[in-house]
């Protein structure tokens, strides 16, 4: 097994992330609060939209972890203006 990350930079990387991420919430999530409230929760913090909002005016970064080349996770956020990230 090969485990990288790459920036997200891309539209694709960016639907990627938000792919992968879904039913990571859910499997964490649906239990505590139920479904209704764990989609809302995405829609808020993890859909495209809320990732480009993120990126764009929050300064987070995110990588996209890469087993063997394929997408298989995301590395936690970053905000950028109030630490550096490396």
């Amino acid at each position: 097994m090969a485990v990288t990350f790459i920036k997200v930079t891309e539209e694709e990387q960016i639907e990627k992330i938000a792919e992968i991420a879904a039913p990571i919430w859910h499997e964490t999530y649906d239990c505590i609060n139920g479904v209704a409230s764990t989609d809302y929760m995405i829609e808020k913090f993890q859909s495209v939209p809320a990732i480009h909002r993120q990126m764009e005016s929050e300064g987070y970064v995110y990588y996209m972890m890469l087993d063997d080349g394929v997408p298989a996770g995301l590395s936690a956020l970053c905000r950028t203006k109030r630490e550096k990230c490396s």
